[in-house]
């Protein structure tokens, strides 16, 4: 089995992602996703007006938030297990 992952998305891919989760794209700094802890978001701050929060040196407020999983995974996506131990990876250039 060959898995192919694609070389790169595009502006709108990334801006559905984000909104799919809820989140206004805007103060969405970083999303990683954690095979066991959920989806990890970096935001930056706003204040009750909305406004971003800005640090002492200039910097805008971060936050990282963990969105858990709504259920266990099936097995196969657990950590150290693998669904095909055959399996190769390829990237889409």
């Amino acid at each position: 089995m060959t898995v192919t992952f694609p070389s790169s998305i595009t502006h709108a891919q990334k801006l559905a992602a984000v909104r799919a989760l809820g989140l206004d794209p805007i103060l969405v700094k970083a999303v990683a996703l954690d095979p066991t802890d959920g989806v990890l978001v970096t935001v930056h701050v706003r204040d009750t007006k909305g406004r971003i929060v800005v640090q002492g040196d200039d910097q805008a407020a971060e936050a990282t938030l963990v969105i858990p999983y709504a259920t266990e995974p099936p097995t196969r996506y657990q950590v150290g297990t693998c669904a095909d131990h055959d399996a190769t990876i390829s990237v889409d250039r």
